[in-house]
């Protein structure tokens, strides 16, 4: 799939000429004003555009939801050092692998410096293409970190294309960060969720970085984490619905994985 960068929102590589200061990534803000980059995993020919719009915008957090290789294609390539201490030269930028930080479920996290700055890394690999992960808890765990890092950076996203993983998990953080907000997000409640209220935010999110959110499965993860949120932030006792939802949830993904699992079989 051919995925067009919006022009209105594209992150622009400032300092260069105009047939250089492309780079496949747009700018996604929330209602709260923070501010998301949405770009494609780093390929050999891409690294070091990745690299320098990581240090013109000050990142302050990496998002990595996806696995180097995945059903035996290439993704993304090895663009920061895997091991602590290790050093690596990406065009003019020298990047290194300070310290390996507490994990968040499966993800993985590591303290990178970037020329004379810092950058929090978290890697995903368990979240599968077109997919989404079992529960909704190391998606929270992630946020309520990176929400408390903002203030230092923007934070980038990217999975392979940047709109599937990568729109789901910022249509996630857009939802609650209504929420917080008491903004009207056309959600009734946690318990009745509307279709209408996730187009809603699908949209919102689809206006800044296109094809956002791609599959089924991917809004379903939407809802979930939703309910989810407000379930522990309201300190709410889960309803009847509420339950059968997860457990309808945890049925359908199963089936989805089972017959993604014969395709690439």
């Amino acid at each position: 799939m051919d995925v067009l960068c919006l022009d209105e929102s594209r992150v622009i590589l400032k300092g260069r000429s105009k047939d250089n200061d492309y780079i496949h990534a747009n700018w996604v803000v929330l209602p709260s004003s923070r501010k998301y980059i949405c770009t494609q995993a780093p390929l050999d020919e891409t690294a070091e555009d990745f690299w320098f719009m990581v240090y013109q915008e000050k990142v302050s957090v990496i998002i990595m939801l996806c696995d180097t290789i995945e059903a035996g294609e290439v993704k993304c390539m090895e663009y920061y050092p895997m091991k602590v201490g290790k050093e690596i030269k990406c065009g003019e930028m020298k990047i290194k692998n300070l310290k390996k930080d507490a994990s968040i479920d499966t993800i993985v996290c590591f303290t990178i410096s970037v020329q004379q700055g810092f950058v929090n890394h978290y890697k995903w690999p368990d979240w599968p293409d077109r997919g989404a992960p079992p529960n909704a808890s190391p998606l929270l765990e992630l946020l309520v970190k990176t929400r408390a890092m903002f203030k230092s950076g923007p934070v980038v996203v990217h999975c392979s294309a940047g709109i599937g993983r990568t729109g789901t998990f910022c249509a996630i953080d857009y939802a609650t960060d209504r929420i917080d907000n008491n903004a009207p997000i056309s959600i009734p409640d946690a318990i009745h969720l509307s279709m209408h209220a996730q187009l809603q935010v699908v949209k919102a999110i689809r206006k800044q970085r296109l094809h956002s959110v791609q599959t089924t499965m991917q809004y379903l993860y939407l809802y979930n984490c939703v309910i989810e949120y407000v379930s522990t932030k309201k300190a709410m006792q889960k309803q009847v619905d509420v339950r059968k939802f997860q457990r309808d949830y945890e049925k359908y993904l199963r089936k989805f994985n089972e017959r993604n699992a014969r395709v690439n079989s």
